[in-house]
Protein backbone atom coordinates (compact mmCIF):
# COMPACT_ATOMS: atom_id res chain seq x y z
CA UNK A 1 0.00 0.00 0.00
CA UNK A 2 1.22 3.30 -1.19
CA UNK A 3 0.63 6.73 0.90
CA UNK A 4 2.01 9.57 -1.32
CA UNK A 5 1.97 13.75 0.09
CA UNK A 6 2.99 16.51 -1.66
CA UNK A 7 4.56 19.48 0.61
CA UNK A 8 6.34 22.13 -1.17
CA UNK A 9 8.73 20.19 -3.53
CA UNK A 10 8.95 17.12 -1.52
CA UNK A 11 7.28 14.23 -2.27
CA UNK A 12 7.24 11.83 0.80
CA UNK A 13 6.19 8.21 0.20
CA UNK A 14 5.09 5.64 2.74
CA UNK A 15 5.34 2.07 1.42
CA UNK A 16 3.43 -0.63 3.64
CA UNK A 17 3.86 -4.22 2.62
CA UNK A 18 1.75 -6.26 4.63
CA UNK A 19 2.13 -10.37 5.07
CA UNK A 20 0.49 -12.70 7.75
CA UNK A 21 3.22 -12.26 10.31
CA UNK A 22 4.85 -8.87 9.57
CA UNK A 23 4.40 -5.56 8.30
CA UNK A 24 7.67 -3.81 6.56
CA UNK A 25 7.04 0.00 6.04
CA UNK A 26 9.28 2.16 3.80
CA UNK A 27 9.89 6.08 3.33
CA UNK A 28 10.98 7.36 0.44
CA UNK A 29 11.54 11.35 -0.25
CA UNK A 30 12.00 13.11 -3.73
CA UNK A 31 12.79 16.73 -4.01
CA UNK A 32 11.55 17.74 -7.22
CA UNK A 33 13.26 21.30 -7.23
CA UNK A 34 16.75 19.94 -6.23
CA UNK A 35 16.26 16.48 -8.65
CA UNK A 36 16.82 14.31 -5.37
CA UNK A 37 15.79 11.57 -3.79
CA UNK A 38 16.35 9.66 -0.51
CA UNK A 39 17.98 6.05 -0.57
CA UNK A 40 17.59 4.09 2.21
CA UNK A 41 13.86 4.18 3.76
CA UNK A 42 13.86 5.68 6.96
CA UNK A 43 11.24 8.07 8.39
CA UNK A 44 12.66 11.32 7.93
CA UNK A 45 15.43 10.45 5.59
CA UNK A 46 17.79 12.62 3.77
CA UNK A 47 17.41 13.60 0.32
CA UNK A 48 20.82 12.12 -0.62
CA UNK A 49 21.41 11.19 -4.05
CA UNK A 50 20.46 12.02 -7.46
CA UNK A 51 17.28 11.16 -9.44
CA UNK A 52 17.30 9.03 -12.62
CA UNK A 53 14.70 11.08 -15.60
CA UNK A 54 12.83 7.87 -15.20
CA UNK A 55 12.62 8.17 -11.26
CA UNK A 56 11.52 12.04 -11.35
CA UNK A 57 8.64 10.98 -14.19
CA UNK A 58 7.31 7.65 -11.68
CA UNK A 59 6.96 10.45 -8.99
CA UNK A 60 5.27 12.77 -10.70
CA UNK A 61 2.97 9.97 -11.72
CA UNK A 62 2.19 8.98 -8.32
CA UNK A 63 2.19 12.65 -7.19
CA UNK A 64 -0.77 12.97 -10.39
CA UNK A 65 -2.31 9.66 -8.99
CA UNK A 66 -2.46 10.23 -5.23
CA UNK A 67 -2.86 13.96 -5.07
CA UNK A 68 -5.24 15.23 -7.79
CA UNK A 69 -5.58 18.01 -5.71
CA UNK A 70 -1.37 18.97 -6.31
CA UNK A 71 -1.03 18.34 -9.52
CA UNK A 72 2.34 18.22 -10.94
CA UNK A 73 3.92 21.56 -12.76
CA UNK A 74 4.22 19.34 -15.58
CA UNK A 75 0.16 18.34 -15.87
CA UNK A 76 -0.35 21.98 -15.66
CA UNK A 77 1.86 23.15 -18.85
CA UNK A 78 0.37 20.24 -20.33
CA UNK A 79 -3.27 21.16 -19.47
CA UNK A 80 -2.24 25.23 -20.57
CA UNK A 81 -0.83 23.67 -24.08
CA UNK A 82 -4.25 21.96 -24.39
CA UNK A 83 -6.23 25.35 -24.38
CA UNK A 84 -4.56 26.91 -26.53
Amino acid sequence: MLEVSKEGNVVAVKESILSFVDTKVSYWYYDLEKNMKSSHGKKDDVVDREMAHHDRENVLRLVDKHCPEQKTSRHRTNESALSL
